[in-house]
């Protein structure tokens, strides 16, 4: 028998693709003791590599499962919101009544929204109330607020469409801006 044959066999043997026939010489110029041999060899090999591909399958097999332990708690608290969001989302009326119960909803969000609108103090307002502790930052940017007026994005243009900004100064200190 060859090396190459050997080494065949055995690679084989390790997936269950032999029978004792492939184990026994083709010559019978060897002796006996050589064949009882290599099957005592073969027969531990074939233990050996067992053992070890089935200790490393449940090496594997327990390493997955303590990832998936690991992170169980996250993925369930994950399922959980996700499962809250969706119920949330949905109205608990049938389709014929939920129209009639979207619409008070609806009605109902903007009667409130318009009640704290008109209740909570504008920004500019806000600002005043601490005219004494503010910086000088702080003041430039509430008197740019006063003089935009509501929904507008950006003051408006004068002097020949040239927008007057005024420069700041920034300090830093130890790398952080003041």
């Amino acid at each position: 028998m060859t090396p190459i044959i050997a080494f065949e066999r055995l690679f084989f043997a390790v997936f269950g693709q032999t029978s004792p026939d492939d184990i026994n010489s083709q010559r019978s110029s060897r002796p006996e003791w050589t064949e009882n041999l290599f099957k005592i060899v073969f027969g531990i090999y074939m233990l050996v590599s067992v053992v070890v591909l089935i200790n490393l399958l449940i090496a594997m097999m327990s390493d997955t499962y303590q990832r998936i332990q690991a992170q169980s708690d996250i993925e369930w608290k994950y399922g959980l919101s996700k499962l809250i969001r969706n119920m949330h989302r949905t109205s608990t009326a049938p389709s014929p009544m939920n129209l009639v119960t979207t619409w008070f909803v609806w009605i109902v969000e903007k009667v409130r929204a318009r009640i704290v609108k008109k209740k909570r103090p504008s920004l500019v307002q806000m600002m005043n109330l601490h005219r004494g502790q503010q910086s000088p930052r702080t003041k430039a940017g509430a008197k740019w607020l006063s003089k935009v007026k509501k929904g507008q994005v950006a003051p408006k243009v004068c002097c020949g469409g040239v927008i007057m900004v005024p420069i700041i100064p920034i300090k830093v200190f130890y790398g952080q801006i003041i």
